[in-house]
């Protein structure tokens, strides 16, 4: 007999379980074992569905089936009772059915004028076009709106920016860009054999298949290696964060000596991401980092996917102007197009105009529909004019995660973070044991987070208009299961 686990989040039913229970009670036993059995021929159908996708997980995977969102709680289809999710990745900046709407405005009128003029046999405005053949007509109003962020420290008024639609391929873009600033011609790169991109270790940039990061499940990236970062995740028994650090930068001197002739590009994440649960830098190592990069010729790229857009916590669009980054070009993702379904990412590079002009070289890194959709440059024109009005938020959020997980963390957890993007790790002896009973009991709890499996860590991204009810609520139910996944395999 095929048995099924319900899609909804409720308990396991097996048809045989329902086929032979006793057939005489109540007729309220009778109506409730007939609904029973209903329930889970409907799971069984939606689940035998589902195995022939291929998501994020295995086909065997259990979705929950997302029917309704608000700030940060998520109803599933059938359940009175939401889930609040703390973390997703920070791929939207706002949850509220009001701001949602407000950011969204002028891209559901272009919607409403599209679909009349569809109706009507008329000519609509272009929702999209295919990159080779022209450009949206409201790419000059993001362009004219982003330029106002663009880092401080960027004199020049020769920046380029490159367009695609998520984040793996906005870093990609990045490197692309910056190494083409680096050579005469692609003919140059081609016949070089030796040159590299540094990556930091455990660095995350998108799927591993096909992404930079050192995720490689089929096999090592030949154009990358990977370089010596400051991190709890190396810290050995006895050692201060301040020893790290130390040992960090001889080991980061020692690999450029090693690697400097090779080395054309390095990325390096301002705040990190899921490769450290949002783990935050020391601001005078990061800038050692990237000051002794660039002394020997070798270009920067911050990768801002994930800290970008004000999630950061320190009241700037970009994290390298808050900290005064001498970086080469910086990466937003698709969370500037509001996380409603239109994509929308990018780099934007220092300086290019003046290499590019005239050459008939230009990114490399792109494709058919990169930057033409119109609602998502409309609706991330419209987040770059909100999101900073949302930073004092953003402060609360933080002061909440400090207050709440920071100060009164147990000896075996450790939390990092800054702003809006928060992570945590189980470190004791028990942490894998530890780590698989705390995601039970946040399924149970009905709290999610974004898991890092790897890391037996976890992060919070919460959307910036979430309110301090539900922020406190989220969290006091992350800090049960924490608890409980603690008792279950305590540390001595």
């Amino acid at each position: 007999m095929f048995s099924t686990v319900s899609a909804l989040g409720g308990n396991s039913h097996d048809l045989s379980v329902c086929e032979n229970r006793e057939s005489l009670g109540s007729a309220e036993e009778q109506t409730a074992r007939t609904k029973l059995k209903m329930n889970a021929l409907a799971t069984q159908r939606t689940f035998a569905t589902l195995q022939n996708y291929a998501g994020r997980f295995d086909p065997s995977h259990l979705y929950p089936l997302v029917q309704f969102k608000d700030g940060v709680k998520m109803w599933i289809e059938g359940e009175k009772e939401p889930i609040y999710a703390l973390g997703g990745a920070c791929s939207e900046v706002f949850g509220h059915g009001h701001q949602l709407e407000k950011i969204n405005r002028p891209a559901c009128k272009l919607i409403g004028d599209v679909y009349r003029s569809w109706g009507s046999g008329n000519p609509a405005e272009s929702l999209s076009t295919h990159t080779s053949k022209g450009i949206s007509m409201h790419l000059n109003g993001f362009l004219n709106e982003i330029e106002r962020h663009i880092p401080s420290q960027w004199s020049s008024d020769e920046w380029i920016l490159n367009l695609q639609v998520e984040g793996a391929s906005a870093v990609w873009a990045g490197v692309d860009l910056l190494l083409q600033l680096n050579v005469s011609s692609n003919a140059e790169l081609r016949a070089d054999a030796n040159w590299r991109i540094g990556v930091a270790e455990l660095a995350y940039h998108g799927p591993g298949s096909t992404s930079l990061g050192t995720q490689q499940p089929l096999g090592a990236h030949p154009r990358q290696i990977a370089y010596p970062v400051p991190s709890s995740l190396f810290r050995d028994p006895g050692e201060s964060l301040e020893d790290v650090n130390n040992r960090a930068k001889e080991e980061f001197d020692a690999f450029l000596n090693t690697f400097e002739r090779q080395l054309k590009v390095l990325i390096v994440e301002p705040q990190r991401g899921s490769s450290a649960c949002g783990e935050t830098w020391d601001v005078e190592i990061l800038k050692y980092y990237i000051d002794a990069a660039k002394e020997r010729g070798i270009l920067v790229c911050a990768d801002e996917i994930m800290c970008g857009l004000g999630r950061h916590g320190n009241h700037s669009i970009f994290l390298s102007e808050a900290l005064n980054l001498n970086v080469d070009a910086v990466t937003f993702g698709k969370a500037i197009s509001g996380g409603t379904g239109d994509l929308l990412s990018g780099v934007i590079v220092r300086q290019g105009q003046n290499s590019l002009i005239g050459t008939r070289r230009t990114a490399l890194q792109s494709h058919t529909y990169a930057g033409s959709s119109a609602r998502a440059l409309l609706t991330a024109t419209e987040v770059l004019k909100e999101v900073p009005l949302w930073y004092d938020n953003i402060d609360r959020i933080d002061d909440i995660f400090r207050k709440m997980l920071l100060r009164e963390a147990p000896s075996d957890i450790e939390f990092y973070g800054s702003g809006a993007m928060w992570g945590g790790r189980f470190t004791g002896a028990n942490k894998i044991e530890q780590f698989r009973r705390f995601q039970e009991s946040c399924s149970a709890l009905k709290v999610s987070v974004y898991e890092v499996d790897r890391l037996q860590g976890f992060m919070m991204t919460p959307p910036y208009d979430v309110t301090r009810e539900e922020l406190t609520e989220g969290t006091n139910r992350l800090k049960e299961a924490i608890e409980l996944a603690r008792q279950s395999h305590p540390c001595h």
